[in-house]
C-alpha cells in the first residue's frame, strides 16, 4: 500500500535526486566496482520485469500528452490539472520501482554478512532456552512478551526501508540487523516449554 502512496508525494525530480544521493552514499560504502554491480544489477531486473514485461508501455498509455492538455483545457481546467498530477504520480511511480529496485540489491548484498549473524543469534537464543530448561531456571514471560512485539515493529522496518522516500544509507541492513539481533535472542530464550518440548 505505501508503495502506492509515496508516488502521491514526492515528485519525479525528488525521486531522482533521492537515487543519485543513495547511488553515492553506495559508493561511498561499498566502492566504485560494488556500486556499479548493484546499480547494473538493479537495471537488469527493472528492465526485465517492468521495461520487457509492457508495464512501462501500457503506463505511458496513460500519459497525458499536449493534445490532451489542449482538449482538457478547452473542456474544463480541472482536467488539465488532473492530468498533470497524473502524470507526476506514474512518472514517480516509475522512478520509486527503480529506486526499489537498487535497495533490493543493496540488501541482498548485505545478506551474505547479515545471514551469519541473524543464524548466530537464533542458535544463542535456543542454547540459552536449553540450558534454562535443563537447569530449571526462570523463563520470564513478560521477557518474551516484549521482545516479541518489539520484534514485530523490527521485522517492517526493511518494507519501509524499500519504500521510503527519503534517501537512506546503504549500512541500514547491518544496523537493522544489530537491532534485530537482542530481541530475537531474548525472545527465543524465555520461549515457554510447549506440549514438551
Amino acid at each position: 500500500m505505501l508503495i502506492l502512496a509515496v508516488p502521491a508525494i514526492v515528485s519525479v525530480q525528488d525521486g531522482l535526486d533521492r537515487i543519485s544521493r543513495e547511488v553515492e552514499m553506495t559508493r561511498a560504502v561499498f566502492g566504485d566496482e560494488k556500486t556499479e554491480t548493484i546499480v547494473d544489477s538493479a537495471k537488469s531486473v527493472y528492465g526485465t520485469a517492468f521495461v520487457k514485461s509492457g508495464f512501462i508501455t501500457d503506463l505511458n498509455k496513460t500519459h497525458f500528452s499536449q493534445a490532451d492538455y489542449r482538449k482538457a483545457h478547452a473542456l474544463s481546467g480541472a482536467l488539465k490539472h488532473f492530468g498533470t498530477v497524473t502524470n507526476s504520480y506514474f512518472g514517480s511511480m516509475v522512478i520509486n520501482l527503480y529506486g526499489m529496485m537498487i535497495r533490493l540489491f543493496i540488501v541482498w548484498h548485505w545478506l551474505a554478512f547479515v545471514g551469519p549473524f541473524l543464524i548466530a543469534c537464533v542458535v544463542d537464543g535456543y542454547m540459552t532456552r536449553a540450558k534454562k530448561l535443563a537447569e530449571f531456571a526462570y523463563q520470564n514471560p513478560s521477557a518474551f512478551s516484549l521482545a516479541a512485539h518489539v520484534l514485530l515493529w523490527i521485522v517492517f522496518f526493511p518494507v519501509m526501508y524499500l519504500v521510503a522516500p527519503i534517501p537512506v544509507t546503504p549500512l541500514f541492513v547491518p544496523i537493522w540487523a544489530l537491532v534485530m539481533a537482542l530481541p530475537v535472542a531474548v525472545m527465543l530464550s524465555n520461549s515457554q516449554r510447549i506440549f514438551g518440548s
